[in-house]
């Protein structure tokens, strides 16, 4: 089974894939979706939007889990934290694919 892992940004969006056989992970690949700090957000979400897609459709997993917001200080940070991991979220229940945790 093929499990992607984000952890959700609005500059940098992190990812790895992995791939369960038996009680092992394999690391399948990783990498950074970096989308310009000078772009308006609303840009940047499309940008980020579409290089998920991009991914999906290259690797395909069945499963995805996607990194929690945590107490952040700076409501602001965290408001634009939100709107990553809601594309996010969107992106993969689009593709149809699984959530874990």
């Amino acid at each position: 089974m093929l499990v992607l892992g984000i952890d959700p940004g609005t500059r940098n969006l992190g990812w790895g894939l992995v791939r369960g056989e038996g009680n092992l992970l394999i690391h399948v690949a990783h990498g950074v979706l970096r989308v310009k700090e000078s772009l308006p957000l609303s840009t940047r979400l499309v940008q980020l939007e579409a290089g998920l897609v991009q991914l999906l459709e290259g690797h395909r997993p069945r499963v995805g889990s996607v990194e929690s917001l945590f107490f952040h200080k700076d409501a602001q940070a965290a408001s634009k934290l939100g709107h990553a991991r809601g594309v996010v979220l969107l992106v993969l229940e689009r593709a149809g694919i699984e959530l874990a945790g």
